[in-house]
């Protein structure tokens, strides 16, 4: 199977991934991809260590319809570790619709597999699936087809949401493409302020991937 990945990333160092806006599963010239790749978003890897890493106000659309999947599956945000990890104010919309095959495209997947895995914090974020075969989320080996689901299941994003965050031009072709979000998104207003803490040794993020600032509550 064809794998696809934007970020793929090991545990090595605490780090926090932050403000990226990531788009697959459309080509250059904005046409789907129809071919039954396996497409994730993001990779979260588990590799030697126990580091922290913390992701944050993080975009990713997996697009495209009519695709031929067999059995590969997509993933907004594909995390497989059970070292500690913090997921807070990403949108993760997985779009990619099927016209036959058995593969399924889910918005997200964690590690664990009983509710509050230890060390596991995700909240806050639009977790959205749309077309045939979508899911919000895949969670010890079950799949979760609404955001109610995947709170049952992980005992996690109590304040999370599952709408269409209302992407500027999410299909666009390469110079068209726009993952900011328009007026009425019900995502302004959902997330939480990233301020300096010993899990998140930042400065805080006041401003997205283009420096345009973000709403202060």
């Amino acid at each position: 199977t064809t794998e696809i990945y934007t970020l793929s990333l090991h545990d090595a160092l605490p780090i926090s991934i932050q403000n990226n806006m990531i788009r697959l599963g459309i080509d250059a010239a904005g046409n789907s991809i129809t071919g039954g790749f396996s497409i994730i978003g993001i990779r979260d890897i588990q590799g030697a260590g126990t580091s922290a890493m913390n992701y944050y106000f993080n975009s990713v659309y997996i697009g495209g319809t009519g695709v031929v999947s067999t059995v590969s599956n997509t993933f907004g945000l594909n995390s497989s570790v059970t070292n500690p990890r913090i997921f807070k104010d990403n949108i993760f919309w997985n779009a990619r619709s099927n016209a036959s095959g058995a593969g399924k495209n889910y918005a997200i997947t964690v590690g664990g597999t009983t509710p509050n895995p230890a060390g596991l914090t995700t909240n806050r974020n639009d977790l959205f699936a749309t077309g045939t075969g979508g899911f919000v989320g895949l969670f010890n080996a079950v799949d979760d087809p609404a955001l109610s689901d995947w709170q049952t299941a992980t005992g996690q994003d109590a304040n999370s949401i599952s709408a269409d965050p209302l992407f500027v031009n999410p299909t666009g072709s390469a110079a068209t493409v726009d993952l900011h979000i328009q007026a009425g998104s019900p995502a302004i207003g959902a997330a939480t302020p990233i301020t300096t803490t010993a899990a998140a040794p930042l400065t805080g993020i006041t401003n997205d991937f283009d420096a345009d600032n973000r709403n202060p509550v």
